[in-house]
């Protein structure tokens, strides 16, 4: 992870925790959700106050939760809003965060001039007893804390009121002493906004989790319970759910989701993007001259000598490179091909989501389209940054610098531009 480190494509984004105050409010709030504190004294966290330095120290990539039905969430700061979460549990957890902070604004920054906030992230279930009950998961609850902060600015108007509401209140020294040793502890909270209600989040029609060793759950419109793509086949149950369960990876799961209109062909589109399908092309050559010689300097090739080493593969250089030649020529004219003459291989790699779908959940399409032909590196990234670590480490180094070179010198927004594909 070292190169991705350097060129800021790895722990960019983190909120250093580098003060022993910041490092207590960080501690407070874990043990207000019953977690043992950290020892470190410095650490950075994300936008949910995950840090991988203190997962490190405790050996669990989970210790922010009670499970993965159990979330939970430290802000310290403002500045957390709109960094990346770096390990989420789900893939609606930054979309979640985003409406709290923006809901929030105010009573965060207050709050956390102070102290820190803790987030019990619930979905109402204790634990996931099997698949199905991701079928049961259409909401989640943020509930926040300050530690006694919201009880002490009750009380503290509570005071006041009876203090001013009363003739004689002066004379009972008790009430003013109560008063006057909460305002010294916790200044005067009466006008400060510190009350944060329950946050419902709810857009969960579609989602990827962890759960299960990593589940899509998706909502279709013909269906009456959702689907489930499993990441794990060996994690599938036993009849009789597999009706509405499959593998990521079944030979099923592409036609099933075409049917679902959840996935999309269109050879139109292409056809007005032309440059999509020269990225592709891009890809491809990628693919065979790396995985032909992995020590090749890929990105300091010319265009000629690509050709060269492309013409040098002969059939190891694959079909779906000259279908997708012919296809690029043929759409280049008026005439569009008839699907189903395309071959299985050329019609995955130019599936999109359908673009009629909410954009949250394209990327979750997306996101199950990377597993099944993870090509697009640069939208791999974009969309699905565990898989591309996780891949990222198994490529040759021609193969590594070109990746992060097209991360480090193009914007990405170009992709959402183009439905998905970074071109």
């Amino acid at each position: 992870m070292g190169t991705l480190t350097q060129a800021r494509l790895f722990g960019a984004g983190l909120v250093p925790v580098d003060t022993p105050q910041l490092v207590s409010r960080y501690n407070q709030c874990l043990e207000e959700l019953g977690i043992s504190p950290t020892g470190l004294t410095t650490f950075s966290i994300d936008g949910l106050g995950w840090s991988p330095e203190v997962a490190a120290e405790k050996e669990n990539m989970y210790y922010l939760s009670a499970g993965i039905p159990n979330q939970m969430g430290v802000i310290l700061s403002p500045n957390q809003r709109n960094k990346p979460i770096y390990f989420p549990f789900h893939s609606f957890d930054g979309g979640m965060m985003e409406l709290y902070f923006q809901r929030y604004q105010s009573e965060i920054a207050d709050i956390t001039a102070s102290r820190g906030i803790a987030l019990d992230i619930d979905q109402e279930l204790t634990t996931y007893e099997s698949p199905a009950d991701l079928r049961l998961v259409n909401a989640v609850i943020v509930r926040s804390s300050a530690g006694r902060l919201g009880s002490v600015a009750r009380s503290q108007k509570t005071l006041v009121d009876e203090i001013l509401g009363s003739s004689d209140a002066w004379s009972k020294d008790e009430k003013r002493k109560q008063l006057l040793t909460s305002a010294d502890e916790y200044g005067d909270l009466r006008y400060r906004k510190i009350e944060i209600g329950d946050f419902r989040f709810d857009d969960l029609k579609t989602f990827f989790t962890r759960a299960f060793g990593g589940v899509f759950v998706l909502q279709t419109i013909d269906r009456r319970s959702k689907l489930l793509l499993f990441d794990d086949p060996a994690q599938l149950p036993a009849e009789p759910w597999k009706g509405d369960m499959f593998a990521v990876t079944a030979k099923e799961t592409v036609d099933l989701l075409l049917q679902e209109h959840l996935l999309e062909l269109n050879l139109q589109w292409y056809q007005s993007f032309p440059q999509v399908l020269s990225y592709l092309k891009e890809c491809l050559t990628l693919e065979a001259i790396c995985g032909h010689d992995p020590q090749v300097s890929y990105a300091d090739l010319t265009p000629t000598q690509k050709k060269m080493r492309l013409v040098s593969l002969g059939k190891d250089l694959g079909e779906v490179y000259h279908e997708l030649e012919r296809l690029t020529k043929q759409l280049q004219s008026t005439a569009v091909p008839e699907i189903a003459h395309l071959s299985p291989e050329l019609k995955l790699l130019l599936l999109r989501p359908n673009r009629a779908l909410h954009l949250n959940v394209q990327q979750v399409l997306r996101q199950v389209l990377h597993r099944l032909r993870p090509i697009d590196l640069v939208q791999l990234y974009a969309d699905d940054k565990d898989l591309f670590y996780a891949l990222y480490q198994t490529w040759s180094q021609a193969k590594q610098k070109w990746a992060l070179e097209k991360l480090c010198t193009e914007p990405l927004e170009e992709a959402e531009q183009h439905g998905g594909h970074y071109v």
